[in-house]
């Protein structure tokens, strides 16, 4: 099977994890390219070990971490936090999802990630362990630590 044929479900889902974890448009474009160009440069060498998904999540979760180790991220949390109805309702969604921004950028990038991973791409905690190469106890783990310091210090503050 040729690589576009095996990518183009995919792609959905690679946009989505990169929308999450990074907040510049522009930044996000650049990712999302040289994830498809690391992909398409080495699926000579996948070895079918592991799903393609997983393979190429595993891809776009170094990208991610190249970046976030140049650049300052932000987290897209608008879609996130339903919207209400009634004017005040929606200001205080609007500093609920910056509040929750600012405690997302602060977290150490495990926890980011393994956070995204699991609610925003909705992944298996099989899933998660096969993309960190991690343990699946390890995922349980840091997932478990990363909700309890996300709610510490939303109600801290």
């Amino acid at each position: 099977m040729s690589f576009e044929e095996r990518v183009k479900d995919w792609i959905p889902k690679i946009w989505a994890l990169i929308e999450r974890m990074i907040h510049d448009v522009h930044d996000r474009e650049d990712v999302f390219q040289e994830v498809m160009r690391r992909a398409f440069a080495g699926y000579t060498k996948f070895r079918g070990e592991s799903s393609f998904g997983t393979w190429l999540y595993r891809i776009a979760i170094n990208e991610i971490r190249r970046y976030h180790r140049r650049n300052s991220p932000l987290l897209p949390l608008e879609e996130t936090i339903p919207a209400s109805d009634d004017p005040e309702g929606e200001v205080a969604r609007k500093e609920e999802i910056e509040r929750v921004r600012e405690i997302m950028n602060t977290l150490p990038p495990r926890y980011k990630e393994i956070l995204v991973l699991r609610y925003f791409q909705e992944l298996s905690y099989e899933e998660i362990a096969r993309i960190l190469k991690i343990p699946v106890g390890t995922v349980r783990s840091r997932l478990s630590r990363a909700r309890e310091e996300l709610t510490r210090r939303f109600y801290e503050a």
